[in-house]
């Protein structure tokens, strides 16, 4: 496969976007509620299931994080098929 400008960008997307994934597993279950909120917008939505649960903006983030922490203690994302 030729080394095209298009294969090296969707090459480094693809690094990025699992960078990212590892980042945000990292931070819920190890880190902070603000680092978790880091890897999303300002304006950033976490959402579950079809409108289940939706979080919206970084603060309304921190908060859901840190009551999840609190009820979930021993949180551990498992992450394959990446």
């Amino acid at each position: 496969m030729p080394r095209t400008d298009k294969y090296l960008q969707d090459a480094a997307d693809r690094v990025m976007i699992t960078d990212l994934l590892a980042r945000y597993v990292w931070a819920a279950d190890y880190g902070t509620a603000e680092q978790w909120a880091d890897v999303f917008t300002q304006d950033g939505v976490f959402g579950v299931g079809k409108g289940k649960l939706r979080v919206v903006g970084r603060e309304r983030l921190i908060e859901f994080l840190n009551d999840l922490q609190r009820t979930v203690p021993h949180l551990h994302h498992v992450t394959t098929s990446i």
